[in-house]
């Protein structure tokens, strides 16, 4: 991590010798790193991950549209039917609420007497509830709990690596800086009057 901040520093360095008027501060290398620090790009990708399960488990609330249809195209008996149906999980209950609409035309046999329906087809709307088992909790509100979690567990653990990149960035920068503030007397020195003569170690 300290051989990336040094690199960034030393990429941004030369874009603030060039630009005289805007010398590199703390704020630029504080979002440069934030944007292109491993540690932080791997926790924002765990983050991500953590907010597609959310999105799978929250899938198995979603509603289900069901159509089938049914229709004999050769023998004695001419009957269709066409079935409609929706369904919906509850969120706070193991059960669902579902809707459905059957229609059927033409004659079936006598062991499908259940196929028949009126002109205008039938309708039905129900719900199903779970009086003990899965009424508390279920596989389905499991999974959304947990990866619900999941979400706060990722980001808590980003913005601590966030935290600490931003704090070694800063740490870099204030060694860089002292260490440019060092290099000062040198480059002041490095012209001698006319006729002086340089000594090991100064003047």
């Amino acid at each position: 991590m300290t051989r990336f901040l040094v690199a960034l520093l030393m990429l941004l360095s030369p874009v603030a010798a060039i630009a005289q008027a805007a010398p590199l501060t703390l704020d630029e290398v504080l979002r440069a790193s934030a944007r292109s620090a491993p540690q932080i790009v791997e926790a924002l990708a765990r983050v991500r991950q953590a907010e597609g399960r959310s999105l799978s488990a929250d899938g198995a609330f979603d509603t289900v549209f069901d159509v089938d249809g049914k229709s004999r195209v050769a023998g004695y008996y001419d009957g269709t039917v066409v079935e409609s149906r929706v369904t919906r999980p509850l969120t706070t209950n193991g059960g669902y609420v579902y809707g459905g609409y059957r229609a059927s035309r033409g004659t079936f046999p006598v062991y499908e007497d259940q196929a028949y329906t009126n002109r205008l087809g039938e309708a039905k709307v129900g719900a199903l509830f779970a009086l003990l088992r899965d009424r508390v909790v279920d596989e389905r509100r499991t999974r959304r709990s947990v990866a619900g979690a999941d979400i706060d567990v990722a980001r808590f653990e980003a913005q601590m690596v966030a935290i600490g990149v931003q704090r070694r960035a800063v740490d870099a920068y204030q060694a860089w800086v002292a260490a440019g503030l060092r290099c000062v007397p040198i480059a002041t020195c490095s012209t001698l009057p006319s006729g002086g003569a340089a000594r090991s170690g100064g003047w």
